[in-house]
């Protein structure tokens, strides 16, 4: 009951027309991302160029809901770089993925299986990132190589229990349009090949994000080494991600504080007396509350809380 009840509190209104456990790929499903997706704080040129993907794809998902325990700030922050995690993982020898970012909010992927793709972030806010995508597919899939493009909608929704844990609900919402000739062939192999496949990636990096989080509360000494070893990112990046996750454990010893204190006032006090609220922790530039607008060139990132 706790679980459905911190589901509903946190997902986004839309997310609950439908069975939000299930991944869908309904018109109803479709019209309530494109509905959610901030067209009129987008500069012309990229509205039209993610709408130009929504309206007509060649394959829709949505992603069933994954919930997490989180820091809110952290899951921000690993959302719009996520490098980071990608080299914690190369690190556990568990991916052949390749990030390297080209600009403020692009960057360049390799899977290491065929695809290639120029991503762009081009708007975020701590509620809703939408992402764009240019690239390709070239292997054993595919008889040709296939070129296409894609937006991620990344819609979340926080709630606080007693004791303090953010809960993250998020929901993924991906649109892909397949480029040349035999579209709707490759589209219909594509779709039977990576649907439940992607709900899964998506549920596994969701819940070793939360991992993290935890870790940064209660293993700070493996995290703080495991920060050093990070190799494939920018050293300010790195700095960074230590600096958040270092204000994680912070959070969670006031936290652990606060609630000893509630409990020794409620056994020696009654009624017992409020407990003054601690002072928010400064926020990095990640998650900064005033808008950032980048200069990229093909699909600018605007709208960053």
């Amino acid at each position: 009951m706790i679980g459905i009840h911190l589901l509903v509190q946190a997902v986004p209104n839309a997310a609950l027309s439908a069975d939000p456990t299930r991944a869908s790929t309904s018109l109803e499903s479709r019209r309530e991302a494109i509905a959610s997706i901030p067209f009129d704080k987008m500069k012309r040129d990229t509205a039209a160029t993610v709408r130009g993907v929504v309206t007509k794809p060649s394959i829709y998902r949505r992603l069933p809901i994954s919930m997490i325990d989180c820091d809110r700030e952290l899951f921000i922050y690993l959302i719009r770089y996520p490098e980071v995690v990608v080299n914690m993982w190369q690190l556990m020898d568990i991916t052949k993925l390749q990030l390297r970012r080209t600009d403020d909010y692009t960057f360049h992927a390799d899977d290491g299986a065929g695809t290639k793709a120029q991503v762009d972030l081009v708007y975020g806010t701590s509620d809703i990132h939408v992402l764009y995508a240019e690239g390709f597919y070239e292997g054993p899939l595919m008889k040709r190589k296939t070129k296409g493009r894609c937006v991620l909608v990344l819609t979340s929704g926080y709630s606080n229990v007693n004791d303090g844990t953010t809960y993250v609900s998020s929901q993924l919402d991906v649109f892909v349009r397949v480029d040349g000739i035999g579209a709707e062939l490759v589209a219909k192999t594509l779709q039977s090949l990576v649907g439940k496949t992607a709900d899964f990636n998506f549920s596994e990096t969701n819940r070793f994000i939360s991992e993290v989080s935890r870790a940064a509360e209660t293993k700070w000494n493996g995290v703080e080494r495991l920060v050093g070893r990070l190799n494939n990112i920018d050293s300010d990046l790195r700095d960074e991600f230590g600096e958040i996750a270092s204000t994680v454990r912070q959070r969670k010893s006031n936290r652990t504080e606060l609630s000893a204190a509630r409990f020794s006032e409620s056994r020696h006090r009654s009624p017992p007396k409020p407990v003054q609220r601690l002072e928010p922790v400064k926020q990095s530039r990640a998650v900064s509350t005033s808008p950032i607008t980048s200069n990229t060139l093909q699909t600018p990132a605007q709208g960053f809380d």
